[in-house]
């Protein structure tokens, strides 16, 4: 029998079976997330500018934007994680329609 597992389950399973504080952890990135941001400039300074990404401390940290440029973080990577193939495209689309 082959069974899948969503991330939404494993985040669950540590919470509930576990006893991870999903909040303190949540807030704990909020904060690392915030100071990285605070290195360059503003997401809202940098107009049409809806994902981008910032490396610290060996981790790229994705972030998308909302309407009024507040700042999503989406996801954490290793720094030397490479973009998949059908990522990279998209990325590429994305940039030749703001051309």
């Amino acid at each position: 029998m082959k069974l899948l597992v969503t991330d939404h389950a494993v985040l669950r399973y540590l919470e509930r079976g576990w006893g991870v504080d999903v909040a303190a952890l949540r807030r704990h990135i909020a904060r690392e997330a915030a100071g990285i941001l605070h290195i360059g400039p503003a997401p809202a300074e940098l107009p049409g500018l809806d994902e981008f990404a910032v490396i610290s401390r060996g981790l790229r940290y994705r972030f998308k934007t909302t309407g009024d440029g507040t700042p999503i973080l989406v996801t954490v990577t290793p720094a030397g994680a490479r973009a998949t193939a059908n990522r990279a495209l998209r990325m590429r689309l994305r940039q030749k329609g703001r051309s």
